[in-house]
């Protein structure tokens, strides 16, 4: 989306009684179904006013599965959405990323167009990118270099995985395995 459609389209959600949240993202409350009827309501009539098109997808937000798996893992985890308007904006993730140079996370945000990515960071101090796969109920999660460390190319960062939406079951796979590698190579 360049950037004169992204200002449009945050217009355009602005008039039709969305709320920028805490992640830059404006969002309606689903708890109250006849104000979220109205703001779709009103997106659609002011995509027609202008001839333009809003397409949905059906895709769960990235924060809101991100925030669940959060509250899913041990300790305290907080959560915030990066978008990104334009290609070049998520080459900040590759370079953040803290995996092996052949990971399918780094090829992934190296190769695919993303909209979004979400970043957990652990109260230790500990950032996790989450990154939904297209086309399933599965998110590719992965660390991210850890602050103030100086990496030599021999420090190999944990490898991502792939897990399913059912945050507890996510929770686990995270906790058991991503997470132990990212303390084994951390250490």
């Amino acid at each position: 989306m360049s950037g004169e459609n992204w200002r449009w389209a945050r217009t355009a959600l602005q008039l039709a009684g969305f709320e920028k949240n805490s992640d830059g993202n404006y969002v309606t409350p689903l708890t109250d179904i006849a104000r979220a009827r109205q703001s779709l309501a009103a997106l659609g009539d002011t995509a027609l006013a202008h001839e333009t098109l809003v397409a949905t997808n059906g895709s769960r937000y990235i924060g809101d599965f991100a925030r669940e798996l959060g509250e899913s893992l041990p300790g305290q985890w907080s959560v915030r959405v990066e978008n990104y308007p334009v290609p070049i904006v998520q080459e900040d993730l590759l370079y953040d990323l803290w995996t092996p140079r052949a990971d399918p996370l780094a090829h992934k945000v190296k190769t695919e167009r993303l909209l979004a990515a979400a970043i957990l960071r652990g109260e230790s101090g500990v950032e996790l990118a989450v990154v939904p796969v297209p086309g399933r109920d599965q998110y590719r999660v992965g660390a991210l270099i850890p602050a103030d460390m100086n990496l030599t190319p021999e420090v190999a960062g944990p490898s991502s995985i792939t897990v399913g939406d059912a945050q507890a079951h996510a929770a686990h796979q995270v906790s058991s395995s991503l997470l132990v590698e990212y303390h084994h190579a951390f250490w």
